[in-house]
């Protein structure tokens, strides 16, 4: 049961709730819900909820409301919704897809439909769940690393300016909790967690300015005087010069957070500070949070001058602002988290590694730099490595996929990432010139990535190109996209060469739209793709509807146009409300149910690029076995399947249709249908009498089969009594079915009995379109078939 994917079906209707777990059977974990509200409290206990079926009209909090909160929360990210009911008018369903729902079925529906939608969206959300998960983890990592490396300098600055080692961290760590506080106590500052957790870490180069200032000055045991205070205050304006200087990412929002830092840490909220006199608001909330994490930390820190004061004592210096003025609402916050400052220990036990890893590195950095250190103005190895690091790091959060590698170009070694592997044999580094590669990937597609990789600029840097790469012993399509990284200086040298294959099929699940590609190999792949999904679907085909037509996929992955898409459906005329236009406007993947004069279909509509040339995947399934119902007020379609053998009553055991005891006791009078029609055979009593019983069973039996075939999978025809027949038709407009009781007339009178072909049949129909209820529309029905009867018999 644990590894069961868990639904949670939200219906007021137990009744439906029920039947939607019958349908699916024993494949999932269920989780119910009476109304929105308990879904709500539901999602808000932080269940493992795969995928939500999600009724919209429901007392109280309706599925509207739901997707709102959903939407607001952020659980739609997580969460697929599917929207079940029985409202298909445009407006309804925009509303529902613009809140966020992933799919949507209507009432009445088809198990074969349901079970299908629920697999496809849990499949698709299983695997952009694993594509985020992966980009998420190549993400924390790198940001790790950006961390520890901002650690690693950051203590290269406190160690010039003589500071306690964990000065960096303390800031950080304070500024952290004086932003998550700050994010509780009021929205005016739009505090989101990405944003709290960059600001912590730029406040690691609050003091970078400090590497211009003569140690003797930064080192001085006792008071500064006035020229000395002032050469001290210009390390704000010389580490935002420092952060201003960088050769790249001056629209990044870390170095745009960064020289705010730099710059104004030292602002004062009354307007006192340096080193432009900001006042109030005018002074960043970025460095209004550092700035009070810096005093703090500074004054329960041992400096050179002077001794650490207590938790206690530096707090009561800050209220009574003894340490210039701060935002009262940061020093609500300061206050408010004053039982997490007592402990540092407590506060920095999650980055300790990191904090160990810094300082030891710190210290070689130290010994080794020599005269390129960073404190003299020069690019170091520390400065490129982060500066590379943090290219990566961009490159890496902008793509998607399984595998990448890192080529290190002097060093001629591959670290190659199999994200598709088990953890254990996840990563390997090996030569680049070891068979092991390319099992991976062919040495043809090698020598091209090195070409490409040849041919980028530091202008330039990327290059792309599809490849097929061995994974789990199967040869797969991927988009590779190559990155180089440069040194920095007058005569920049490729240091390395990152590469990073997507996935084709998982770009097209993240991005919502299918791109294929058809250059060589690959438009075997999409014929090939195309087939296997005939195997599935009644019809696959590639549609152009703008232009009304079928698209022929040419052996050079061109398209031509073809016939008409709409004669499937029996009409010239383009169709209203067409699901694929709709697709094609949206570029998504949409579904809808399509209604012939003899059958209905299933369409899903799937936007595609082939060769960037837009056009519409069209997979039509025919409903061959269902019966639309209506069950207190809720549409269903339910199976068709023939009854049971142990139930041989929903069945007459004669012509082989429903019985008058399915209608009365299975449908309980509740079906919902547009129109109704009695059918009654002409002279069937003398037929008995001339021909005897046997042909009148066989008439009987001729008449029910001739009616069948004049009709689709999805009416319903029920032998009503004696002679009669009671058709049933859901969701079929007038015209056609005035048409439908003609074409039944004609056909039996064509039909000749097997064995009596001496015997002529005839029927009397009597037709009601558009009454409720069905007992009404019966009795309609009835008269007008008896009235049709009556002019027959007249001379």
């Amino acid at each position: 049961m644990n590894n069961l994917q868990t639904l949670l079906i939200v219906d007021d209707s137990q009744l439906n709730r029920e039947l939607l777990m019958e349908i699916l059977g024993t494949d999932y974990r269920y989780l119910q819900a009476e109304d929105g509200q308990q879904a709500i409290d539901i999602l808000r206990g932080n269940p493992a909820v795969d995928l939500m079926l999600l009724d919209m009209v429901m007392p109280g909090l309706d599925g509207c409301g739901v997707l709102e909160i959903m939407q607001r929360y952020h659980w739609l990210d997580e969460i697929p919704v599917i929207v079940i009911s029985a409202d298909q008018s445009d407006a309804f369903m925009d509303r529902a897809y613009s809140l966020g729902a992933t799919d949507y079925i209507h009432r009445p529906f088809h198990t074969l439909v349901v079970r299908r939608r629920i697999e496809n969206t849990l499949m698709l959300y299983a695997k952009q769940r694993r594509l985020t998960s992966l980009v998420s983890q190549q993400v924390l990592d790198k940001e790790k690393l950006s961390s520890m490396l901002l650690g690693i300098f950051g203590s290269v600055v406190e160690a010039h300016n003589g500071e306690n080692n964990q000065h960096i961290l303390r800031v950080r760590t304070i500024t952290e909790a004086l932003l998550h506080q700050l994010a509780k106590e009021t929205p005016r500052y739009r505090l989101t967690e990405e944003e709290i957790i960059r600001i912590g870490m730029a406040s690691a180069l609050h003091d970078i300015g400090k590497s211009r200032v003569p140690e003797a000055i930064l080192k001085k045991p006792g008071p500064l005087t006035a020229e000395e205070r002032a050469i001290m205050e210009t390390h704000t304006t010389v580490g935002a010069a420092i952060i201003k200087d960088l050769p790249a990412w001056q629209d990044d929002p870390l170095v745009k957070t960064a020289y705010d830092i730099c710059r104004w840490h030292h602002e004062r909220w009354d307007g006192n500070g340096y080193p432009d006199h900001l006042k109030g608001e005018a002074i960043p909330i970025s460095a209004q949070a550092v700035s009070l994490a810096d005093v703090y930390s500074a004054l329960t820190a041992q400096r050179p001058y002077k001794p650490a004061l207590s938790h206690e004592t530096a707090i009561q210096m800050i209220r009574d602002g003894k340490c210039g003025s701060f935002n009262p609402l940061l020093l609500k916050c300061l206050t408010d988290i004053s039982p997490q400052l007592v402990s540092q220990r407590d506060l920095m036990l999650g980055d300790r590694n990191d904090v160990q890893d810094s300082l030891r590195l710190s210290n070689e950095l130290l010994k080794s730099d020599g005269e390129d250190n960073i404190l003299s103005g020069g690019k170091s190895l520390l400065q490129q490595t982060l500066e590379a690091e943090r290219e990566k790091t961009a490159f890496y959060a902008a793509q998607c996929g399984g595998v990448q590698f890192d080529y290190n170009i002097p060093s001629r070694q591959v670290r190659v990432v199999d994200w598709f592997q088990p953890p254990d044999s996840r990563e390997r580094t090996f030569s680049i010139d070891a068979p092991d590669l390319q099992d991976l990937m062919s040495l043809e597609d090698l020598h091209k990535l090195w070409t490409l990789a040849k041919e980028a600029t530091p202008e330039d840097p990327e290059r792309s190109m599809d490849v097929y790469l061995t994974v789990r012993l199967t040869r797969c399509l991927f988009r590779l996209t190559a990155r180089v990284i440069w040194s920095h200086g007058a005569d920049p040298q490729p240091l390395s060469v990152i590469v990073q294959f997507s996935d084709l099929k998982g770009e097209a699940v993240r991005r919502g739209t299918l791109s294929l590609r058809t250059q060589g190999d690959a438009f075997n792949i999409v014929s090939t793709t195309l087939r296997e999904l005939k195997d599935v679907f009644d019809i696959v085909r590639l549609v152009d509807p703008a232009n009304n037509c079928v698209l022929r996929l040419n052996e050079d992955g061109s398209l031509s146009p073809g016939g008409a898409c709409t004669s499937i459906w029996g009409r010239n005329e383009v169709c209203e409300n067409c699901i694929s236009a709709k697709a094609m406007k949206l570029k998504t993947r949409l579904c809808r149910l399509e209604f012939t004069e003899t059958d209905i279909f299933h369409v899903t509509a799937q936007y595609v690029e082939l060769n960037g040339q837009p056009c519409v995947l069209e997979l039509i399934s025919k409903i061959d076995n269902g019966r639309w119902l209506d069950s207190g007020d809720k549409r269903l379609l339910l199976e068709n399947a023939q009854a049971p053998s142990d139930d041989s009553a929903q069945t007459d055991t004669l012509t082989g249709v429903r019985s008058r005891y399915y209608l009365e006791q299975t449908l309980g009078g509740q079906v919902e249908v547009d129109g109704v029609a009695l059918i009654d055979a002409d002279l069937f009593k003398s037929v008995n009498d001339t021909y005897g019983h046997q042909a009148g069973d066989a008439a009987l039996r001729t008449i029910a089969s001739v009616i069948s075939s004049c009709v689709r999978s999805s009416d319903i025809l029920i032998r009503y009594g004696g002679d009669e027949f009671l058709l049933l038709f859901p969701r079929i407009p007038k015209a056609t079915f005035q048409l439908r009781l003609e074409q039944i007339c004609k056909a039996v009178s064509a039909v000749s009995v097997p064995d009596y072909p001496e015997l002529r049949l005839s029927v009397t129909v009597g037709g009601a379109y558009g009454v409720k209820p069905l007992d009404e529309a019966i009795r309609q029905a009835d008269r007008q078939m008896y009235r049709r009867k009556a002019q027959r018999a007249q001379p």
